[in-house]
């Protein structure tokens, strides 16, 4: 018997459309939700450091391998933060040793050449990391680090062992 918007049919109409939307907005949001904590925990658990940059050169999301591997702070290696900013981070940390806008330089022609590769960096503590870039439509890019220290050396005492077995046999004969 009402007029007002709730008494009417159409207002019940309304009523229950919002109510509706706001249903499947929930029922998305959770969705999402989930499937971000997927990533997240794929990106914990992946056993190399991976960052994304924009295309200027700006961190887009890392993981937490990246930060851990060099020993950086997550305070400073954050979304926002340049290339730039990360390098002189990881070289106050004793991470990084080379002329910084030379490497930035090198990452820049790789990427405007749609140059996708891997390559392998020594760090200033021994290690070997081998880094594989991979360029986005966009002009972002993809870089996972991965510390390849061990299989080096084991490939070094391979190669160490062969060369030995051939003077051997060189010398037997």
């Amino acid at each position: 018997t009402g007029t007002g918007l709730c008494g009417s049919l159409l207002g019940s109409a309304i009523l229950i459309g919002l109510f509706v939307a706001l249903v499947a907005m929930g029922i998305a949001c959770h969705r999402l939700r989930r499937q971000n904590a997927r990533l997240t925990l794929a990106l914990s658990n992946t056993p190399q450091g991976l960052c994304m940059w924009d295309p200027s050169g700006r961190l887009l999301v890392c993981n937490q391998r990246y930060i851990t591997m060099y020993g950086m702070s997550p305070k400073v290696v954050r979304p926002g933060r340049s290339l730039r900013e990360v390098l002189v981070h990881r070289t106050e940390l004793g991470n990084f040793s080379g002329d910084i806008d030379k490497y930035i330089a090198g990452i820049h022609r790789r990427r405007e050449a749609r140059l996708n590769g891997t390559h392998n960096i020594q760090s200033p503590d021994g290690r070997t990391i081998s880094v594989s870039e991979q360029t986005m439509p966009d002009g972002s890019w993809v870089a996972t680090h991965q510390d390849v220290t061990e299989q080096h050396k084991l490939e070094s005492q391979r190669a160490t062992l062969a060369a030995e077995g051939q003077r051997r046999a060189m010398i037997e004969s």
